[in-house]
C-alpha cells in the first residue's frame, strides 16, 4: 500500500486538494494501480470493498488520475490491462493448468480485434469469466469437475453475466474464433463446423 500512498503524495505536492468521497475515490484508484504494478490481480469490486467507497467515486478517481497523468503531475501507466493477471488468478483458484491460459487470452484478444466487446460492452472480468467458461465447456476433463457456480465464486462475475458473454460473443460469432481453437488444439462444437456466419448462433 506504500506505493498507493506515494502516488497520492505526488498529487498533494503539486497543490491538488480533494475532499470527502472524491478523495477516497482517488485513494481507491491509487490502491488499484499499486496492486496492478506489483503484479497482484485485484478487481475494482474488490478494491471498493477494501476502501468502502461507491464504485462511481472509484471510477471518478480513475478519471482524475489519468487526467493528472496526461498533464505530467503523476506517473502511472496510461493504460491498465489486468487481463493476464485475472486469468492467472482465476485459473489458479479453479485449479486449471496454466497451459490453457493462452487459449483464454487469445479468445479475448480476437474478440477485441474484431471489436466484439464494443458491440456487447463487456468488462474485463466478464471477458475472462466467459472465456474460461468456453474453455471448460470444450475440454471434457474440465467440464466434468468445474461448473458455473465455481466460476462465479472464482471470478466474482454473476453466472448470468458471464454466460451471456459466452453465448452472445463467443458462441454468437464462433467462426471468428476458429483459428484460435485450431491453434490450441481445442475442439469446436459439432454444430459449428458447417455453419455460415449468417446462421443463427448455436450454444449446444
Amino acid at each position: 500500500r506504500r506505493l498507493a500512498v506515494d502516488i497520492f503524495i505526488q498529487i498533494k505536492e503539486h497543490g491538488y486538494v480533494y475532499r470527502k468521497n472524491v478523495k477516497i475515490g482517488i485513494l481507491s484508484e491509487c490502491l488499484y494501480i499499486a496492486y496492478y504494478l506489483k503484479g497482484i490481480a485485484k478487481t475494482p469490486t474488490e478494491i471498493v470493498s477494501i476502501t468502502g467507497i461507491k464504485k462511481k467515486f472509484h471510477s471518478k478517481g480513475g478519471r482524475i488520475l489519468q487526467d493528472l497523468n496526461e498533464r505530467g503531475i503523476i506517473t502511472i501507466p496510461s493504460k491498465i490491462d489486468p487481463t493476464k493477471q485475472y486469468i492467472a488468478r482465476f485459473m489458479l483458484v479453479l485449479t486449471i493448468h496454466p497451459k490453457y491460459a493462452e487459449f483464454v487470452i487469445d479468445l479475448i484478444r480476437r474478440a477485441d480485434k474484431k471489436k466484439l466487446h464494443i458491440l456487447h460492452d463487456s468488462k474485463t472480468t466478464t471477458k475472462c469469466a466467459g472465456s474460461i467458461y468456453m474453455l471448460v465447456d470444450r475440454v471434457p476433463s474440465l467440464r466434468n469437475r468445474i461448473n458455473k457456480d465455481m466460476i462465479h465464486a472464482a471470478t466474482g462475475v454473476s453466472k448470468t453475466t458471464f454466460f451471456r458473454h459466452y453465448q452472445q460473443v463467443l458462441c454468437g460469432y464462433h467462426l471468428k474464433f476458429k483459428k484460435v481453437f485450431k491453434k490450441h488444439g481445442i475442439k469446436l462444437k459439432h454444430s459449428w463446423r458447417k455453419k455460415k456466419l449468417s446462421d443463427k448462433p448455436s450454444v449446444n
